[in-house]
């Protein structure tokens, strides 16, 4: 391009047309985009809602509670994390069960005279319900998270919905 030409176009702008933006492909009229952008609050949604579905693994129920409080004009976030927040007080109570029956176990076993017998059933059947919630709770938040992040509306098949959106 000569100097004249360079010129002539940054006086004129560029030529109406499809150009790549930082969006996409966009149309330029000579004066404004089109599609219009909307301006970016620096994070996706898919991320925000990926997050609140690992937040029962890392940290128990709050930081699906502060995704849930703060995504109120994104219903998607809000969709994720109420899902979330729901499995968390799910995990803690079928948590709660799983000790209880362990240490009823424990108590039945030392109780009566023979601590094997009650340790082998009920205690058994606790440590069993607590692997269970466990790695229940890992890999159904590992899916959330991915359904999530691929941008599908998913909810869990054994939840308590506690807490409506």
């Amino acid at each position: 391009m000569s100097a004249e030409q360079t010129a002539s176009t940054t006086e004129r702008g560029a030529p109406p047309g499809w150009y790549p933006t930082a969006y996409g492909w966009q149309w330029w009229d000579g004066r404004l985009w089109y599609p219009p952008t909307r301006p970016s609050s620096g994070v996706d949604e898919n991320t925000l809602a990926m997050l609140s579905h690992l937040g029962p693994i890392f940290g128990g129920f709050v930081l699906p509670l502060v995704m849930f409080l703060v995504a109120k004009d994104k219903p998607f976030v809000r969709h994720h994390a109420c899902e979330a927040l729901n499995f968390a007080i799910t995990l803690f109570i079928a948590s709660l069960v799983a000790m209880a029956v362990f240490f009823v176990g424990l108590a039945a076993g030392a109780a009566g005279g023979d601590p094997g017998v009650g340790f082998g059933i009920a205690a058994g059947l606790g440590m069993l319900l607590i692997l269970a919630v466990s790695f229940g709770g890992i890999a159904f938040g590992i899916i959330g998270a991915v359904k999530a992040f691929h941008m599908e509306w998913w909810r869990y098949p054994i939840n308590l919905r506690l807490v409506k959106p």
